[in-house]
């Protein structure tokens, strides 16, 4: 029985043809031809096929998200925002570089200033300038995207990832920063004089750590362009980390199931994109602790998925230790 006529036969017994799925519901697509090995593109691709079918049947609607994924997959709960520019051949990539290295700058003088007003109870001010944190990190981000491409379509592609390799660094570092005030607002809650004060500490902390999410994202996604897969995969478990941690306040908080959920889902895809570089690494071990780890994270049906790929994984590894230990 060759693999076309499985996937055929799947989507017959999900009630829905692969061709349907396919055109009907193009806002899905898994990415999973570019996974590290065999067992993982099966997994992907039986995942997509239930979640694809859900969106025929919900009027070409996704109703869930990629769960292990390629890096060009489609919907995903991640915060970044990959660029869809066309390439400019009049770019001026020494102008860019300027506005990116001003951008953090102002990033960087910005949650100081935000941490300032949080001291002074200016919270009205603090949000406002979390905003333009926010802002600016979406905007540096797009802008190294549009220099990187730029470096890529001019054949310079040391520069592209000598860039990257910089942008990785520069990002986590602001990304630990935000981290640590975001952190440090969601403790004054215990002590907040008021029920307004608790809520504009749980306001402001949420906002801070949800950027700090991101710029671990963009960190991770930039240590990926360098092939830098072990610090990638450690910067995206960073990330993983905060969405944790945003899933544990909305619930002690009693926030609405839904935010709990996304928060969870995005921890799971963090969590993923990890485990997918530790593969690509060959840290097997790693690789699998982390998809081990996001199951907590994931959907009934989506964690039965994984259990079979975490089996296969398993036995593989123990079965390559075994001939090198053998005597």
């Amino acid at each position: 029985m060759n693999k076309l006529f499985l996937i055929v036969l799947v989507f017959s017994l999900f009630g829905v043809s692969p061709a349907i799925a396919a055109e009907q519901c193009p806002a899905i697509n898994c990415d999973c031809a570019s996974l590290p090995n065999q067992n993982w593109v099966s997994t992907c691709r039986a995942h997509e096929i239930r979640i694809k079918t859900a969106c025929v049947a919900n009027s070409n609607t996704p109703k869930d998200y990629c769960a292990i994924h390629g890096l060009n997959a489609k919907p995903l709960p991640l915060a970044m925002k990959l660029s869809s520019s066309a390439f400019d051949a009049s770019l001026d990539t020494e102008a860019l570089k300027e506005k990116i290295s001003s951008l953090y700058w102002a990033i960087e003088s910005n949650t100081t200033k935000a941490l300032e007003g949080v001291e002074s109870k200016r919270y009205g001010r603090s949000l406002k300038i979390l905003k333009l944190i926010d802002s600016n990190v979406d905007t540096v981000f797009e802008l190294e995207q549009q220099l990187t491409s730029a470096f890529s379509e001019r054949k310079d592609k040391k520069k592209a990832r000598a860039a990257w390799k910089k942008y990785a660094r520069d990002t986590n570092e602001f990304a630990i920063n935000l981290k640590s005030f975001g952190t440090a607002i969601y403790a004054k809650i215990a002590s907040a004089e008021s029920s307004k004060q608790k809520k504009i500490f749980s306001v402001l902390s949420q906002k801070t750590l949800r950027m700090a999410g991101k710029g671990f994202e963009h960190s991770g996604y930039a240590f990926g362009k360098t092939r830098k897969h072990k610090q990638s995969a450690r910067t995206w478990s960073l990330a993983a980390d905060i969405a944790k941690n945003l899933a544990v306040i909305n619930k002690e908080l009693g926030a609405n199931k839904n935010n709990v959920r996304y928060a969870e889902f995005q921890a799971a895809a963090r969590l993923h994109r990890a485990s997918y570089h530790w593969a690509v690494n060959e840290n097997t071990k790693d690789s699998l602790a982390v998809l081990k780890d996001s199951q907590s994270y994931l959907g009934h049906e989506a964690q039965k998925n994984l259990d079979a790929l975490l089996r296969t994984e398993s036995e593989r590894e123990n079965a390559d230790e075994g001939i090198l230990t053998r005597r």
